[in-house]
């Protein structure tokens, strides 16, 4: 894991820069904790044929892709290969039912739990040993 960009990722959801969403990367209302994490990144968004959501092309991609979640190049910026996961461990049992899971929650399925950004936030801090 790339402890620095995990730590630019993380203060940014703290910030209260960006508006939060629920069920995609990005809508008119704001971002998913995984939209904040490609924006970052600086993708180019596009709207759906819809125009409620919005998807991007990876600009450090070889070949242009529309995603609708974080591509391997952004997921690599982490140094992960995966969506990060919260280990039950982390979480009260309070968390759990909200999570509405027995197993280890994405950060994906906490956004669209009702999970806040600073909760979000403080749970990665603790899943990956990065100090407030």
């Amino acid at each position: 894991m790339n402890i620095e960009n995990m730590r630019i990722w993380i203060e940014t959801l703290e910030s209260g820069k960006y508006s939060q969403s629920r069920g995609g990367l990005r809508d008119k209302r704001g971002f998913c904790c995984l939209g904040v994490l490609c924006d970052l990144n600086g993708v180019e968004w596009h709207p759906s044929k819809e125009e409620i959501d919005f998807f991007y092309v990876d600009p450090m991609a070889e070949v242009p892709e529309l995603y609708a979640m974080p591509g391997p190049k952004i997921l690599a910026w982490l140094g992960l290969e995966d969506v990060p996961c919260i280990d039950q461990e982390h979480l009260s049992d309070t968390e759990i039912t909200r999570a509405m899971t027995e197993s280890s929650p994405s950060v994906a399925s906490l956004n669209d739990n009702e999970f806040t950004f600073a909760e979000i936030a403080a749970l990665l801090r603790l899943q990956y040993g990065i100090p407030a």
